[in-house]
């Protein structure tokens, strides 16, 4: 999610109400990153709807026998403070990333240390025919 810096805590208020089994993971520069469980589908569901550009939607309420506005209060709400918004799931990758608190081993160099490394020794060995 991604709001107008100074409204991140009420978005994080917000959320909290609408999904109250979600997990805060990030926020850098107005994006925030929340994580909810695959078992919250009744949130999961709300969540779908910020997606949505029902603006125009109503529904009909037999009890008032008159037209509402389809959408919740809240969700709204939330709509009205974010800038954009996106679902994502996490990959096979990450999951075992976060699981295995891995990154690069240290005992094997990744891709990117070896092409440092080759820079760094050609840089040194240019200096070297420089003097």
């Amino acid at each position: 999610m991604v709001c107008e810096p100074g409204n991140e805590n009420k978005v994080i208020q917000l959320f909290d109400r609408i999904a109250p089994s979600n997990k805060f993971v990030d926020d850098s520069g107005g994006s925030m990153v929340f994580s909810v469980p695959l078992s919250s589908t009744v949130e999961i569901s709300l969540l779908f709807k910020l997606l949505e550009d029902n603006e125009e939607e109503i529904k009909y309420d037999a009890k008032t026998d008159s037209y509402q506005d389809a959408e919740e209060p809240l969700l709204k709400e939330l709509k009205s403070l974010l800038q954009d918004v996106g679902i994502s799931h996490s990959t096979l990758e990450e999951v075992f990333m976060k699981v295995t608190g891995k990154k690069v081993s240290k005992n094997r160099p990744s891709k990117d240390n070896k092409v440092l490394k080759k820079k760094k020794a050609l840089s040194q060995e240019s200096l070297e025919n420089l003097s």
